[in-house]
């Protein structure tokens, strides 16, 4: 469980660069959302799941478009 929450500390981390920054690669933001998605199906936590799957998914879309 410690490696889980250090994990997702970490990821979260990431994200919050990723999001911030003008100049990130989208496929590292998206692994990232990937990442928080497997971690909280883990932990049987399938709101916050949901949430970074939506995340990944739009992601995805606005990048293929570009």
């Amino acid at each position: 469980m410690n490696d889980t929450l250090r994990a997702m500390e970490n990821f979260l981390k990431s994200i919050e660069i990723g999001e911030t920054n003008k100049h990130c690669d989208s496929l590292m933001l998206r692994n990232a959302y990937s990442n928080m998605e497997y971690l909280f199906y883990g932990v049987q936590d399938y709101k916050n799941e949901l949430v970074y799957a939506k995340k990944k998914n739009i992601n995805y879309r606005k990048n293929s478009i570009d």
